[in-house]
């Protein structure tokens, strides 16, 4: 009985990591196009802070201690770290995933554990080319990988 009730939740926590990945790969492509991109230049969090900064005084003082394209604004800053935020949260319910996974293994041989140890692996990849993608200013080949891997974790 405990056994299916796990299975069960696997597959529940797998559907949600599916939409979740879905949800992000929107929100990316939102951020992308709204040019939202470098709104943050400084990564991960906003300048430094877990939130961007909101005030104008906050925003002066950011931008003395780090000097971020003259473009940022509050708008483009809230849609950068949403996103951001985002993909952490699926990095950890990948990481859930894959312990899930792995607990049922030992009860089924049968229970898959490579894609979600892949996708897991691809998140924190993604994690490390949005990194790049933000010292890079918006390469089109970064941007691109970016995207392709993105889309490659959706699909698994």
């Amino acid at each position: 009985m405990l056994n299916k009730s796990m299975s069960a939740k696997f597959f529940r926590l797998a559907l949600f990591s599916a939409a979740f990945a879905f949800l992000l790969v929107l929100l990316g492509a939102y951020a992308r196009v709204s040019d939202a991109n470098l709104g943050c230049p400084v990564w991960p969090g906003c300048y430094g802070k877990a939130f961007e900064p909101l005030t104008a005084h906050q925003i002066y003082a950011a931008r003395s201690d780090q000097a971020p394209p003259p473009d940022a604004a509050e708008e483009q800053a809230w849609k950068d770290t949403l996103h951001r935020y985002f993909s952490g949260s699926l990095g950890l319910l990948m990481f859930r995933l894959v312990y899930l996974g792995w607990q049922l293994k030992k009860r089924y041989r049968k229970q898959q554990v490579i894609i979600p140890g892949a996708v897991f692996l691809l998140v924190f990849l993604q994690t490390g080319l949005g990194v790049v993608t933000v010292k890079m200013h918006l390469k089109p080949l970064v941007v691109m990988m970016n995207l392709a891997i993105g889309l490659g974790i959706l699909g698994l």
